[in-house]
């Protein structure tokens, strides 16, 4: 479910629906139907936490309607809560008989997955990174330890590079470029290591930028913030200043905020 901007003019509807069901609510406890599309549409407000208790209550009324437990086990996804909503998804995907059911618990687990991935990920780069100086204060640059649990998910789908023979793509966060004296290296963090891939000069890599913010200027040093990206390369071991480059970068695609890579 995309998220949707109730502050624009054309999804005034929305927020007057969730205005009326809120009311209905209010005046009947208990009313499950209404809870239930009361849920649905805060996850399409984008507001997990109160799609949450609207979908906890329906819940409790009829414990074993499958597409509201759906639902909330994306709430909880959207709010980080990772081991819950698998406690939800683990018996859907065990023991429902409706395939297009099943199918989504499958891959909202995919999901839960790729979400804690990049929050790792995003966590060794923040634990990685050098201390800032405590003096001036107001000069030191503001660090993010780590993105949200759930940043708003892009409402497109990117058409990718194809990935042509002989090389691979890897999900990463982009922390560092290193110039030296006949070639740039780019520093990607990737699970459990960091990949050092080498170029000749910038002009070798094709960088492709699919955010909806202009990204910033392509050059030495720390990416700041570091960013998160789809890096492909060709696999070519050689020893370089900073330790063994694992090959040669090719592109480097930049990702909208709120994408989830393909594991």
């Amino acid at each position: 479910m995309d998220r949707v901007d109730t502050r624009s003019p054309g999804n005034a509807g929305l927020t007057n629906a969730i205005a009326a069901l809120e009311q209905a609510v209010q005046l009947r406890p208990g009313f499950t139907d209404a809870e239930r599309v009361l849920g649905y549409g805060y996850l399409a407000a984008d507001q997990p936490a109160k799609a949450r208790d609207a979908l906890r209550r329906a819940l409790q009324q009829d414990p074993g309607d499958q597409n509201t437990t759906l639902m909330l086990a994306e709430a909880l996804l959207r709010l980080g809560q990772f081991s819950d909503a698998r406690t939800l998804l683990g018996p859907i995907v065990g023991r429902s008989t409706d395939t297009s059911v099943k199918e989504r618990a499958r891959d909202l687990l995919g999901r839960s997955a790729t979400i804690q991935q990049q929050l790792q990920l995003r966590a060794e780069v923040a634990s990685d990174a050098p201390t800032a100086p405590t003096a001036p204060a107001a000069t030191a640059p503001a660090q993010q330890a780590t993105p949200p649990a759930n940043p708003p998910r892009p409402n497109f789908q990117p058409v990718f590079r194809k990935v042509e023979s002989g090389e691979t793509r890897s999900y990463g966060v982009f922390t560092d470029i290193e110039c030296a004296r006949g070639q740039v290296v780019l520093h990607v963090r990737v699970p459990g290591r960091t990949l050092l891939l080498r170029a000749e000069r910038f002009d070798a890599i094709d960088f492709i930028s699919y955010r909806s913010s202009t990204p910033g200027t392509i050059s030495c040093g720390p990416r700041r913030p570091a960013e998160d990206i789809y890096v492909t390369w060709r696999a070519d071991e050689t020893t370089i200043t900073s330790g063994v480059s694992q090959g040669i970068a090719v592109a480097v695609e930049l990702l909208p905020d709120g994408f989830l890579p393909s594991r």
